[in-house]
């Protein structure tokens, strides 16, 4: 009867040590776990980083060819008026030569 009792004893010393153990396992397998997901933060959270100055970058350059782009236009009109006030000047010129020879 006391060997049944001792070994009723051990059996749940053995039962609430195994629990520990898996407790412990569970522990730092959770552990594990977190400082993971901890560590795959900081690394999305460096290349999110990284992507938002390079998107900056681009939008900074994209206003400037934008920029760029409208002043080049602008001279295309500037350029364009001045060759019809060239042709305009050169008609006149061509006139005035022509009466000019006329007299």
């Amino acid at each position: 009867n006391d060997d049944i009792a001792r070994l009723r004893q051990q059996l749940a010393v053995a039962v609430e040590d195994d629990k520990g153990e898996e407790a412990r396992k569970s522990g730092l397998s959770f552990q594990n776990q977190l400082k993971a997901a901890q560590q795959q933060h900081r690394t999305v959270q460096e290349q999110l980083e990284r992507s938002m100055c390079r998107e900056k970058d681009l939008r900074e350059q994209s206003a400037e060819a934008d920029e760029r782009l409208q002043q080049a236009f602008q001279v295309r009109r500037d350029n364009e008026q001045l060759r019809e006030e060239n042709q305009k000047l050169l008609t006149r010129a061509e006139k005035l030569s022509r009466t000019e020879e006329d007299l």
